[in-house]
């Protein structure tokens, strides 16, 4: 036997490194679930942000159509939720309103202006009118606008009061010149116009108060100024926007509110405003209230003029911006922490739509793939250009969203951007929630080629451990009939030579006459010959002989073959196999293990179904859990004065399942470590008898790689049960479904 080239030395210094891999790999796994934690708590706060905000909050892709509303949007339109998402925005603009609306936001994308204010009328389910304020904001990736995002509040009552006020004013104006020019043309009834005039008057008031209610109960504040801008009426929400009590207020000029830079805005403003004669409607600046607290403010205004036309100041709404502009503040962090969380986290994330067409692909995604997110964003998955096990993959999401739960991929080979092939593994999870989202499924995935490398080298350095420990009990079991093989051979050898004496005085009896000798002496001879080799006894025992040798040879190469099976099974890739024989095979190859302590007791179903899985990696398990059990019922039979203990295997089938059972006699495994049989490196036994390696690698290989379980039933003083179950059928082994197919050009 060749000695190893390795000093035990390295191979202490090798299992060392590999404990820390194992352990840095560990620690990264538990990095990336903080990570994707935290990321998920961030979400929530943004999305209970916008679900408690009491404005309009919207979305539309750059067609215009909603793909995201609040529920105050629902509650003031009249319409669910899933009645607006995929709704073209203009539908619910009132007609005469459209074209202009429609130029507006034209104009904001094509020249991309980050933020608009604009006000327009929508039709709600029920038919009425409404007005809205809204504040626009252009959703960008990059340079690249993917949509809007508006916040916007009711200012219906506003439109009724500015139109009222209006109306009044016209009608004000036309009833004083009329009853003028009357009073001068007609002095006879003098009285009568009177009259009338004092009806007016009591309208006017009773109009006035109306309004002015209205204005004391909005929210939004309503002033008017003369021209150099000082404060000559204004309602109670502009006095406790600006934070001063109404006397305090009354005669101010915005100059004594606003710091010298605002000012500019606003006189900037007024000036075109007073030029042009065409009215603001949205003028955005800063106010300094009593206290010193910075309040942001966006206001409309429109000229005042005179019976004749001339301007005499002007009149304005102003609304308290500053809670809204930090939520969108926070809206914004909350995107971009989100956006750097993810695109931190080393595990490739790829959000698909239902229809297969990306919606989100990270950085670690372009990094392993070489594919940037502006190449691939809205383009069908099967399209990509990615050399990797694409049939698989569809499989994989088809079978996710088949039975809406999550799908494991262990093994999905690929070509990697250095040219070598390389593994990945990935969990494909349906997602649930907000249908606007339009999200069907979400794919994570992880680079795991050296880790999958390092697995296979710790499974080939257990296989070859258990390999190590069976060699002299299976040299021995070769020798014993390798021992009687020989033994009968050399029977064979003397007892030819005998048989041949009796041949050769055979030949001289036939040629006794050619040279004088009588036959009588002859024969005599041959009798003589015959008696002293025994010759019957040859006769009977040479075919003995040559079938015990037959046998002990063929013992001797179902030993080989089953080492073979075991050490060798010739494949990586899941194919049919026959469990009860990897079972037998497995029994042969650890028979001296466990024939000096125990009985083995098999009971394995004749009908068991073949199993897709890697022959080599259920051997292992076999072979594993069978010596574990034979030094578990060693421990009680110690010395065997007491008898044998007992081993028992059986096999069957459980529905879709295939069920191992290794039972044993020992004394049960105790409760304090039960839960830390499978953990890599965890052994009872004393140094040099165990790495603690076993358990592990045979959960990895059942569960992980094969999609099965492995569990254990335990009494102290008892035994215990090991239960290993397999699908029969790979999950993913049937035909692709119609029209799902991996087949970029």
């Amino acid at each position: 036997m060749k000695a190893s080239s390795s000093s035990p030395k390295t191979e202490q210094g090798d299992l060392i490194l590999l404990k820390k891999q194992i352990k840095a790999l560990e620690q990264e796994q538990a990095r990336l679930k903080k990570a994707l934690k935290d990321s998920r708590k961030e979400s929530r706060q943004y999305f209970n942000l916008i679900e408690k905000a009491h404005d309009i909050i919207y979305e539309t892709d750059t067609n215009g159509h909603f793909t995201f509303v609040n529920p105050v949007t629902e509650r003031i339109m009249g319409y669910s939720k899933e009645n607006l998402i995929g709704e073209h925005y203009l539908d619910l603009v009132s007609a005469d309103f459209q074209e202009e609306a429609a130029r507006f936001y034209g104009k904001q994308f094509v020249n991309k202006i980050q933020n608009t204010y604009f006000e327009l009328p929508l039709t709600s389910k029920t038919g009425e009118r409404i007005w809205l304020g809204q504040h626009v904001q252009l959703l960008m990736h990059g340079d690249e606008v993917t949509g809007f995002q508006a916040v916007a509040r009711d200012i219906t009552k506003q439109k009724q009061v500015e139109e009222a006020v209006k109306v009044y004013q016209e009608h004000l104006e036309t009833m004083v010149e009329n009853r003028t020019l009357d009073l001068k043309n007609k002095n006879q009834i003098l009285e009568q116009e009177i009259s009338e005039r004092r009806q007016a008057e009591a309208a006017l008031k009773e109009s006035e108060e109306k309004y002015r209610t209205i204005l004391e109960t909005i929210e939004d504040g309503y002033y008017e100024v003369d021209l150099t801008g000082n404060l000559t009426f204004f309602n109670d929400a502009m006095a406790r926007i600006n934070g001063y009590s109404k006397d305090e207020m009354q005669g101010m000029n915005n100059r004594q509110y606003t710091d010298p830079e605002n000012a500019k805005i606003l006189y900037r403003e007024f000036n075109r405003i007073y030029q042009t004669g065409n009215p603001s409607r949205g003028i955005y600046y800063e106010v300094t209230t009593k206290n010193g607290e910075k309040r942001s403010l966006q206001t409309s205004v429109s000229l005042i003029r005179n019976s004749s036309g001339r301007p005499v100041g002007f009149r304005g709404i102003s609304r308290d911006i500053t809670e809204l502009e930090r939520a969108q503040e926070a809206l914004q962090k909350a995107h971009a922490k989100m956006s750097l969380l993810i695109n931190s986290i080393s595990s490739i994330l790829i959000a698909v739509s239902e229809d297969n067409r990306i919606l989100f692909w990270n950085t670690e995604a372009e990094k392993q793939f070489g594919l940037l997110e502006k190449e691939v964003l809205g383009k069908p998955l099967n399209d990509l250009k990615i050399e990797w096990d694409g049939d698989h993959m569809v499989k994989g999401i088809f079978l996710c969203r088949k039975e809406n739960s999550p799908v494991w991929l262990d093994n999905v080979k690929f070509l990697q951007l250095n040219g070598k092939e390389g593994i990945l593994g990935i969990k494909i999870d349906p997602v649930f929630g907000d249908k606007s989202l339009e999200i069907g499924t979400l794919i994570q995935g992880s680079n795991i080629t050296k880790r999958r490398i390092m697995e296979n080298q710790l499974i080939q350095a257990q296989k070859l451990e258990s390999i190590g420990q069976l060699a002299a009990g299976i040299a021995h079991e070769i020798n014993t009939p390798i021992q009687y093989v020989g033994d009968n051979v050399h029977f064979l050898q003397t007892s030819f030579v005998d048989i041949n004496k009796v041949l050769s005085k055979y030949i001289t009896l036939k040629d006794s006459d050619q040279e004088g000798i009588s036959f009588d002496h002859r024969r005599d001879e041959v009798e003589k010959i015959i008696q002293e080799t025994q010759l019957d006894y040859l006769t009977r025992e040479i075919p003995k002989a040559l079938d015990q040798t037959l046998d002990g040879i063929e013992r001797v190469r179902r030993i080989v073959q089953s080492i073979k099976a075991f050490a060798h099974p010739g494949q990586e890739e899941k194919r049919d196999v026959d469990i009860n024989q990897a079972v037998e095979n497995t029994i042969t190859v650890a028979r001296n293990e466990w024939k000096y302590v125990a009985d083995l007791v098999t009971d394995l179903e004749p009908s068991l179904p073949l199993v897709s899985c890697v022959l080599g990696d259920i051997n292992q398990v076999i072979l594993n859990i069978l010596v574990n059990a034979a030094q578990a019922v060693s421990e009680v039979v110690q010395d065997g004065s007491k008898g044998k203990g007992k081993i028992s295997i059986s096999t069957c089938q459980d529905g879709p399942w295939v069920e191992i059972r290794i039972s044993d006699t020992g004394n049960g495994i105790p409760e304090r470590i039960r839960p830390k049989i499978f953990d890599p490196f965890f052994t009872t036994k004393e140094v040099g008898k165990g790495t603690g390696q076993g358990l592990a690698i045979s959960h990895t290989a059942v569960v992980e790689r094969h999609h099965g379980s492995i569990t254990f039933d335990t009494e102290i003083g008892r035994g215990t049960t090991f239960r290993i179950r397999l699908p029969i059928k790979d999950p993913l082994e049937f035909e692709n479904p119609e029209g799902w197919s991996w087949n970029p050009e």
